[in-house]
C-alpha cells in the first residue's frame, strides 16, 4: 500500500530477507516489485529445526542466496546488511560464517 501511494523519489524500502520469507513472501518478488526503492537490505537465512522456524547465518538456511543477491543488484540496492535477531550460537561466529558464505558469492 505504501509503494502505491508514494512516489519512488520520496519513499524507499528497507527489506529483510528473513521477515519477507517468514510471512509467506518471496524476497526476490519484493526486490522486483520495489525496483530502484531498496537501497539497503537485512540478509538473515530461516532454517528448521525442531519443527521450528528459526534465524540463521546467511547461506546456513533455505534461502537461495544467488538469486537474492541478483535480486539486489537489478534493484539497485547499494547496501546489504547482515544481521541476526537471535543466534543458536555466538553471534560473532554467525557473523564470521555469514561474512564467509557471502564472500564465496563475491561479496566482501
Amino acid at each position: 500500500m505504501l509503494a502505491k501511494g508514494f512516489d519512488k523519489d520520496i519513499m524507499g524500502f528497507t527489506l529483510d530477507t528473513y521477515w519477507i520469507q517468514n510471512a509467506g513472501g518471496d524476497p526476490e518478488e519484493y526486490l522486483e516489485y520495489l525496483t530502484s526503492r531498496v537501497p539497503v537490505v537485512h540478509l538473515k537465512d530461516m532454517v528448521y529445526q525442531n519443527h521450528e522456524v528459526i534465524m540463521a547465518p546467511v547461506g546456513e538456511g533455505n534461502m537461495n542466496w544467488q538469486r537474492i543477491t541478483k535480486a539486489c543488484e537489478k534493484a539497485g540496492t547499494k547496501f546489504l546488511l547482515v544481521e541476526q535477531d537471535t543466534c543458536i550460537e555466538n553471534p560473532f561466529i554467525c557473523l564470521k560464517k555469514s561474512f564467509d558464505n557471502l564472500s564465496c558469492l563475491g561479496y566482501k
